[in-house]
């Protein structure tokens, strides 16, 4: 019986054969005629499946996972991102504006970026809006009335203070404040705000030391001294 199957697959040479059923053709199945197919691009990971999905922070491949999962939330948001935007102006500090942290400051500040809002009057956290307020944020240093602040701080004189580069818009009063970092290139994005005008008189009283108004009337946290400035360190806030 196996003798006539294979002479029956021999002269299988016509199109009006009827062929033989899968059980009797052992050669169909030895050429493959009836695998089952592959999962190709039409899967669960094709790209049509993936569209307006956002990308999300990761652990760097090279980072151990448990020192991953010790670093604090902002320390997680200034890891390495391709999505960073970085400012090199000659003649002043490099800045860095690591996606992590602009994403994570983009509800509540993208609205003076000019970033669409909701009911809420927040920007919605999305990647597109994210990517808006980096570019705002990148592109400051090329708009007119631009000043810099190179070695000044941030909530000088209060627990909240830091060293930091300030840029700031003289015409929408809006700041952008980089965390200084120590051993390291770039000073790194911390927030934008748009000042009142006690907090712009203080910024330039102070020769660019940002401090927000509600620090400002706190006498308590705060000591202002208003005098030239002769130490970077100390920033006229004491």
């Amino acid at each position: 019986m196996a003798f006539a199957i294979f002479v029956n697959y021999l002269n299988r040479g016509s199109s009006f054969q009827v062929p033989l059923p899968p059980h009797l053709d052992p050669m169909g199945w030895l050429q493959g005629s009836y695998n089952q197919p592959k999962p190709g691009p039409s899967s669960s990971f094709s790209k049509s499946s993936q569209t307006g999905v956002s990308l999300h922070l990761q652990r760097p491949s090279a980072m151990p996972h448990q020192e991953y999962t010790s670093l604090t939330k902002e320390q997680k948001r200034n890891l390495s991102d391709h999505r960073d935007g970085f400012i090199t102006v000659e003649g002043h500090p490099h800045l860095v504006a690591r996606y992590g942290q602009v994403e994570f400051k983009t509800p509540n500040h993208g609205k003076i970026h000019n970033l669409p809002i909701n009911t809420n009057s927040k920007t919605p956290k999305t990647e597109e809006n994210g990517l808006a307020l980096r570019d705002s944020l990148v592109n400051m240093p090329n708009r007119k009335k631009i000043e810099w602040f190179d070695n000044r701080m941030y909530q000088g004189g209060t627990e909240r203070g830091y060293d930091s580069v300030n840029i700031y818009d003289r015409k929408t009063r809006v700041i952008a404040v980089f965390k200084k970092q120590k051993d390291e290139k770039y000073s790194q994005f911390t927030t934008t705000c748009k000042l009142t005008v006690d907090e712009e008189t203080h910024l330039f009283q102070s020769g660019g030391n940002f401090v927000t108004e509600n620090v400002l009337k706190d006498q308590k946290a705060l000591t202002i001294i208003n005098s030239p400035i002769t130490n970077k360190n100390n920033n006229d806030l004491q």
